[in-house]
């Protein structure tokens, strides 16, 4: 069988035109319906409603995906679940240039003043959407900074006698080479 549209072979009983995505009428006929698969609570699976085929809409160019009409179609058919509420409107955001990085990142790199104003630009209602996520990788950075040089000191003060010695031993070493 040969696309009507293109002429490409089609092969097995698709829907549609792997080439130009268009729908092809006796595919549909021979293939079996689909059901959306009603469940009556008793007897399990009541009588399966057919499930309408869906339609390619071609782009501007006539050529379309025809893997992309099916999926898009098929989560038109899908009931879509409410919305999440969210605390803040979502306008749309402007990206972020390089010198706005900068700013931040020099900002931010205050010692007491940048641990504020990342909590105030990652979690404040109002603030870009860009600079929010910017902010909390700050915070988040921040964070695995803090708990390296704390795991750091802790293991220095564990083995502080160890760590003298070799630096002691090092330094006699060094004596001798140099006389």
């Amino acid at each position: 069988m040969n696309c009507p549209t293109c002429g490409n072979p089609i092969e097995g009983s698709s829907a549609f035109c792997t080439n130009c995505g268009a729908k092809l009428d006796g595919a549909n006929e021979a293939a079996p319906a689909q059901t959306d698969g009603a469940f009556d609570g008793e007897s399990g699976y009541s009588d399966p409603a057919p499930v309408p085929a869906p339609a390619p809409k071609p782009a501007s160019g006539g050529y379309v995906n025809a893997a992309a009409a099916v999926n898009q179609a098929q989560r038109q058919q899908r009931p879509h679940a409410p919305a999440k509420s969210r605390k803040r409107d979502m306008a749309p955001c402007r990206p972020i240039s390089t010198w706005g990085f900068v700013w931040r990142t020099l900002l931010f790199m205050i010692p007491v003043l940048g641990l504020v104003l990342m909590f105030v630009f990652a979690f404040a209602n109002g603030i870009n959407e860009n600079s929010r996520s910017y902010a909390r990788s700050a915070l988040i950075l921040t964070l695995l900074f803090a708990i390296i040089v704390i795991a750091g000191a802790v293991l220095c003060y564990i083995y502080a006698p160890q760590i003298t010695n070799w630096f002691a031993q090092l330094a006699e070493n060094l004596q001798k080479l140099a006389h």
